[in-house]
């Protein structure tokens, strides 16, 4: 009899372990594609950071050429 009571024991102790483990997986899984969002995230605003700065050197470069067409003028 013990030795049935045994067995009943590790079957549901083999099911709690697989649902707990299952448990884990999901749980891990959202946290995976939480990151991947964080990350997509993170990739879009580089790129916006990057270009702002690419506009803003253009727009110094601009400033600085006609800075220098002005003082050219001038000294016409």
């Amino acid at each position: 009899m013990n030795e049935k009571n045994k067995e009943k024991e590790c079957k549901n102790c083999e099911e709690v372990k697989m649902a707990e483990l299952s448990e884990r997986i999901a749980k891990l899984e959202k946290d995976i594609s939480k990151q991947d969002k964080r990350d997509k995230q993170a990739k879009f605003l580089g790129k916006v950071i990057f270009w702002g700065a690419v506009a803003s050197g253009c727009n110094a470069i601009f400033g600085f050429v006609s800075m220098i067409t002005n003082w050219i003028e001038r000294i016409k």
